[in-house]
């Protein structure tokens, strides 16, 4: 059994399984398992149910050889001199990771870190075509620190006043979102690849927006740490 440990956000786990699933699935002879806080689990179990060698729990349960595979882990993003540059710092962090699992990174280029699993095709009621997909929620790790909900919901506003339609992730009272409809981190992936636009705040609702199946649509990416360049198309913006 090879088990990793996140005790950090939403958005690690789906980087780190994204990338696991990988390895489980060239490794079919070994286990592994993940552990995270408990509110994560049932969020990140679509990314892994159809990989049987792969098993998720909850952080209390780690066991004592657990790899930690944040990516600050031993300080590792600190002395990165190439940290801020997404795609380059996730190819090396995955490099690093699977030497200590013993293990080949199947991570070789950015489009291996685009995310691509079976239940980004199971449809929700919002899988049709629409103007602009808007990720509004709010980021955990401090990566865009001018956030501002207030100012996302004016975004919308305008948006709709344009005659665009428009979904978010969380409510602004102006048009559907994905948590007044129940729809999952899955769903939020699933749906985005109907969307001609997607604005999103660099959050952990945004991961599953990166995907295999809409490479083509254009990007606006609100963040204040890093520069993005999974796919093309793709504009970077500080406020």
């Amino acid at each position: 059994m090879i088990s990793t440990f996140n005790e950090y956000h939403l958005g690690d786990q789906l980087i780190h399984l994204n990338w696991l699933r990988k390895v489980a699935t060239a490794n079919g002879e070994r286990h592994f398992s993940h552990h995270c806080r408990p509110e994560h689990l049932e969020k990140i179990r679509p990314l892994v149910c159809d990989v049987p060698n792969i098993s998720l729990s909850g952080i209390e349960n780690r066991p004592a050889q657990a790899i930690n595979c944040w990516i600050n882990a031993n300080g590792s993003w600190d002395v990165e001199p190439f940290r801020r540059n997404w795609v380059n710092f996730h190819i090396v962090h995955f490099r690093r990771l699977a030497r200590q699992m013993g293990v080949e990174s199947p991570i070789a280029s950015r489009e291996d870190l685009l995310f691509d699993y079976p239940a980004l095709l199971e449809p929700n009621e919002y899988c049709r075509p629409f103007d602009i997909l808007l990720i509004n929620s709010a980021p955990r790790s401090g990566q865009f620190p001018g956030f501002s909900s207030g100012k996302f919901v004016e975004l919308v506003r305008a948006l709709v006043a344009n005659g665009l339609s428009v979904i978010t992730s969380e409510p602004t009272g102006l048009c559907a979102s994905a948590v007044e409809s129940n729809i999952s981190i899955t769903g939020i992936g699933s749906m985005s690849r109907h969307a001609s636009v997607i604005i999103s705040v660099n959050t952990g609702p945004m991961w599953t927006t990166f995907n295999v199946h809409n490479r083509s649509a254009y990007r606006i990416i609100y963040c204040n740490y890093y520069s993005y360049s999974l796919v093309d198309n793709q504009i970077g913006r500080a406020h």
